[in-house]
């Protein structure tokens, strides 16, 4: 895995930055870390790697007995191949690779990029002004958790917690459930990841099948997946609706909704992100936009007066 991690690297100036000793570190903490599924995924990719120098050089060698010269071509092809899953198996390789580069003081030093602190690393487990209750699961020294309520929710996602705000409203005893914990803003991790490991449900290895792969980014924690999804808002296309309509007999009225979905947002202060906070590779994007024809726009969130800090998916340390 090192030379496959070194080869994908490529020859730059910052590759000296990180070590064989700081990669087998790292490699050593994911296998105790990752989930299963996590490190499936990984080792397969590495298996695509090994196994497919003849259909990128046409050599019939496994990649580790290859000369590096021919390693590079190798793993360049790969990257660029047409046939979707050997490329796709190299784009999760390089995030694999970002991990590294990402918590590395070193690399981020070199790149001009804020040096991060250690992740908290841990769940914090207390009352925030006593309106939650956190507790470890049930052992000989713990006791059940009795609680009595109408209506019992799992899940403080966003579904979860609208359900709940408006049952609560409505005057009724409301008990959620959530499988993840209480995390404060001071808990929330620094590194990508961090965040795979304590936020992400899976380590973010969920994925929808079919023709292409994208992940599902869950949260694992109170708030559910809100608390990383970078406050995003996207209203329910209408077509979606006629999908349903049409496949599933789900007659909803667009328009209904429509009004229900202006609601939420004047609630959450739904509003488009300052073009202060853009960046130039967004501003980019716009340009391009509109030098094409394709009718884009700045995204939706839900946050007021965002500061830009660019932590969103890690949880935002600004609250």
């Amino acid at each position: 895995m090192i030379r496959v991690l070194y080869t994908i690297l490529g020859e730059n100036s910052q590759q000296s930055s990180i070590t064989e000793a700081e990669i087998k570190e790292f490699m050593t903490k994911l296998q105790k870390e990752a989930s299963f599924t996590f490190l499936f995924v990984a080792n397969l990719c590495l298996l695509v790697w090994i196994c497919t120098p003849i259909l990128t050089i046409f050599t019939p060698l496994p990649a580790f007995w290859l000369s590096q010269e021919k390693l590079n071509k190798h793993t360049k092809r790969l990257t660029v191949s047409n046939i979707y899953i050997l490329r796709q198996s190299m784009v999760l390789l390089k995030q694999l690779i970002g991990l590294i580069w990402g918590r590395n003081n070193k690399i981020r030093e070199s790149a001009n990029i804020k040096l991060h602190s250690p992740d908290p690393d841990k769940f914090k487990i207390g009352s925030a002004k006593k309106r939650h209750i956190s507790f470890t699961p049930k052992s000989k020294e713990t006791k059940l958790l009795q609680l009595e309520a109408d209506y019992v929710i799992v899940g403080s996602g966003a579904g979860g917690s609208a359900a709940g705000i408006e049952l609560a409203r409505a005057g009724f005893k409301v008990i959620m459930i959530e499988a993840g914990p209480w995390l404060q803003p001071s808990d929330y991790p620094n590194s990508l990841y961090g965040t795979m490991k304590n936020t992400f449900d899976n380590w973010g290895a969920n994925a929808t099948l079919g023709k292409s792969f994208s992940p599902i980014v869950q949260a694992r924690c109170v708030g559910g997946t809100p608390v990383i999804n970078s406050a995003i808002v996207v209203r329910t296309p209408p077509d979606i609706f006629d999908l349903w309509r049409r496949k599933y007999d789900i007659n909803i009225s667009h328009t209904e909704i429509e009004k229900i979905q202006k609601k939420i947002e004047n609630e959450l202060g739904i509003e488009k992100v300052a073009e202060s906070h853009l960046g130039q590779i967004n501003l980019l994007a716009l340009q391009a936009d509109k030098l094409l024809q394709m009718d884009g726009h700045i995204t939706d969130r839900n946050v007021k007066n965002c500061q830009g800090s660019g932590n969103c998916l890690y949880g935002c340390k600004a609250n």
